[in-house]
Protein backbone atom coordinates (compact mmCIF):
# COMPACT_ATOMS: atom_id res chain seq x y z
CA UNK A 1 0.00 0.00 0.00
CA UNK A 2 1.17 3.53 -0.73
CA UNK A 3 1.43 6.05 2.07
CA UNK A 4 -1.84 7.71 0.98
CA UNK A 5 -3.79 4.47 1.00
CA UNK A 6 -5.57 3.39 4.13
CA UNK A 7 -6.72 -0.06 5.16
CA UNK A 8 -10.38 -0.95 4.55
CA UNK A 9 -12.72 1.14 6.63
CA UNK A 10 -16.16 -0.14 7.64
CA UNK A 11 -17.23 3.42 8.40
CA UNK A 12 -17.36 4.47 4.74
CA UNK A 13 -20.47 6.55 4.19
CA UNK A 14 -22.39 7.96 1.26
CA UNK A 15 -23.49 11.59 1.11
CA UNK A 16 -26.77 11.61 -0.90
CA UNK A 17 -25.86 14.98 -2.45
CA UNK A 18 -22.54 13.66 -3.72
CA UNK A 19 -24.10 10.39 -4.87
CA UNK A 20 -26.69 12.35 -6.86
CA UNK A 21 -23.87 14.05 -8.79
CA UNK A 22 -22.77 10.70 -10.16
CA UNK A 23 -24.83 9.68 -13.19
CA UNK A 24 -25.86 6.05 -12.95
CA UNK A 25 -24.07 3.58 -15.15
CA UNK A 26 -26.03 1.41 -17.53
CA UNK A 27 -26.51 -2.18 -16.32
CA UNK A 28 -23.93 -3.29 -18.90
CA UNK A 29 -21.35 -0.71 -17.76
CA UNK A 30 -21.91 -1.62 -14.12
CA UNK A 31 -21.59 -5.37 -14.76
CA UNK A 32 -18.38 -4.73 -16.71
CA UNK A 33 -16.97 -2.73 -13.80
CA UNK A 34 -18.01 -5.40 -11.33
CA UNK A 35 -16.44 -8.15 -13.44
CA UNK A 36 -13.20 -6.17 -13.70
CA UNK A 37 -13.05 -5.77 -9.92
CA UNK A 38 -13.78 -9.47 -9.46
CA UNK A 39 -11.07 -10.55 -11.91
CA UNK A 40 -8.50 -8.27 -10.31
CA UNK A 41 -9.63 -9.38 -6.83
CA UNK A 42 -10.03 -5.76 -5.85
CA UNK A 43 -9.86 -2.24 -7.11
CA UNK A 44 -7.37 -0.88 -9.58
CA UNK A 45 -8.21 2.67 -8.41
CA UNK A 46 -8.90 3.27 -4.69
CA UNK A 47 -12.05 5.02 -3.52
CA UNK A 48 -11.45 8.62 -2.49
CA UNK A 49 -13.04 9.66 0.80
CA UNK A 50 -12.85 12.77 2.94
CA UNK A 51 -11.54 12.84 6.50
CA UNK A 52 -15.02 11.74 7.69
CA UNK A 53 -14.98 8.64 5.45
CA UNK A 54 -17.61 10.09 3.08
CA UNK A 55 -17.14 8.90 -0.51
CA UNK A 56 -16.03 11.67 -2.85
CA UNK A 57 -15.13 9.51 -5.83
CA UNK A 58 -15.89 5.83 -6.39
CA UNK A 59 -19.60 5.35 -5.67
CA UNK A 60 -20.03 2.64 -8.33
CA UNK A 61 -16.78 0.93 -7.36
CA UNK A 62 -17.85 0.92 -3.71
CA UNK A 63 -21.24 -0.62 -4.53
CA UNK A 64 -19.59 -3.30 -6.68
CA UNK A 65 -17.11 -4.13 -3.91
CA UNK A 66 -19.96 -4.46 -1.41
CA UNK A 67 -21.79 -6.86 -3.71
CA UNK A 68 -18.61 -8.89 -4.28
CA UNK A 69 -17.65 -8.95 -0.60
CA UNK A 70 -14.34 -7.18 -1.34
CA UNK A 71 -13.01 -4.57 1.08
CA UNK A 72 -12.07 -1.53 -1.01
CA UNK A 73 -8.93 0.48 -0.43
CA UNK A 74 -9.45 4.17 0.23
CA UNK A 75 -7.45 7.34 -0.12
CA UNK A 76 -8.26 10.19 2.25
CA UNK A 77 -8.37 13.67 0.75
CA UNK A 78 -8.78 16.66 3.03
CA UNK A 79 -10.16 20.07 2.08
CA UNK A 80 -10.08 23.54 3.60
CA UNK A 81 -13.83 23.95 3.24
CA UNK A 82 -16.99 22.24 2.01
CA UNK A 83 -17.09 24.19 -1.26
CA UNK A 84 -13.63 22.97 -2.25
CA UNK A 85 -14.77 19.43 -1.49
CA UNK A 86 -17.92 19.84 -3.59
CA UNK A 87 -15.87 21.19 -6.50
CA UNK A 88 -13.61 18.15 -6.25
CA UNK A 89 -16.62 15.81 -6.49
CA UNK A 90 -17.91 17.66 -9.56
CA UNK A 91 -14.48 17.78 -11.20
CA UNK A 92 -13.94 14.04 -10.68
CA UNK A 93 -17.20 13.34 -12.43
CA UNK A 94 -16.62 15.76 -15.30
CA UNK A 95 -13.74 13.62 -16.55
CA UNK A 96 -15.76 10.41 -16.63
CA UNK A 97 -15.87 8.85 -20.07
CA UNK A 98 -19.43 7.53 -19.70
CA UNK A 99 -21.04 10.96 -19.40
CA UNK A 100 -23.12 12.29 -22.25
CA UNK A 101 -23.20 15.99 -23.20
CA UNK A 102 -26.28 16.71 -21.07
CA UNK A 103 -24.70 15.12 -17.97
CA UNK A 104 -21.47 17.06 -18.52
CA UNK A 105 -23.46 20.30 -18.84
CA UNK A 106 -25.36 19.60 -15.61
CA UNK A 107 -22.11 19.03 -13.73
CA UNK A 108 -20.48 22.11 -15.26
CA UNK A 109 -23.43 24.23 -14.13
CA UNK A 110 -23.15 22.80 -10.62
CA UNK A 111 -19.43 23.54 -10.65
CA UNK A 112 -20.15 27.11 -11.69
CA UNK A 113 -22.60 27.44 -8.79
CA UNK A 114 -19.97 26.25 -6.29
CA UNK A 115 -17.35 28.55 -7.78
CA UNK A 116 -19.66 31.55 -7.38
CA UNK A 117 -20.31 30.58 -3.74
CA UNK A 118 -16.59 30.19 -3.13
CA UNK A 119 -15.93 33.58 -4.69
CA UNK A 120 -18.50 35.18 -2.36
CA UNK A 121 -16.89 33.50 0.65
CA UNK A 122 -13.44 34.72 -0.35
CA UNK A 123 -14.57 38.32 -0.92
CA UNK A 124 -15.90 38.68 2.62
Amino acid sequence: MSENTTPPNPRIRINPEYASMVPKQSPEEYESLKQSIKEENGLYVPIIVNQNCVILDGHHRYKACQELGIEPETVVKEFNNELDEQLFVVDCNLVRRQLNSFQRTELALRSNQYLRQLQKEMSR
